[in-house]
């Protein structure tokens, strides 16, 4: 059985509620997306500068990204991986696609957690197949529809 674990590490004005934390766990577990995997994630939030200074220095590019996933520890069935958030890019993408901060905040935790588990998006194909999953998972934890998932996450 699958078990995601998550450590949040995020200032006081950041809000994200738990129990979306554990529908998502929740959903993933009921998929068998990690495949009998266990995964611990440390979730960070940083500002704009930090996230440019992180994307500058982990992909050579300038701009602030809404989320880097950096996988750093596999044993076994299980990984260990750092999944940075950038609220100020994330609420921007939010408010482009016409879906909560919440919603898109999921939306890049999952994302993240897919990268790590083996999902990529370099091929058209893989891109369909990671984008069909993050939408069938989105619709259950939200129970609406997410058709709208090209480009935005795009550091990961």
């Amino acid at each position: 059985m699958s078990s995601f674990t998550f450590t949040v590490h995020k200032p006081a004005s950041i809000r994200y509620p738990q129990k979306l934390l554990n529908r998502l766990q929740e959903m993933l577990k009921q998929h068998d997306i990690a495949r009998r995997k266990n995964v611990h994630a440390s979730l960070v939030w940083v500002g704009e500068k930090r996230m440019a200074r992180l994307q500058a220095a982990y992909r050579g590019k300038s701009a602030a990204t809404n989320v880097l996933t950096f996988p750093y520890e596999r044993v076994g069935d299980s990984y260990q991986t750092d999944i940075v958030l950038c609220r100020n890019v994330i609420a921007k993408d939010a408010k482009k696609r016409k879906v909560t901060l919440e919603q898109e905040t999921t939306h890049l935790i999952l994302h993240g957690l897919l990268h790590v588990l083996g999902f990529e998006h370099h091929t058209a194909r893989g891109r369909m197949k990671m984008e069909t999953l993050e939408q069938m998972l989105l619709e259950d934890i939200f129970g609406r529809s997410f058709k709208d998932l090209h480009g935005i996450s795009d550091g990961a």
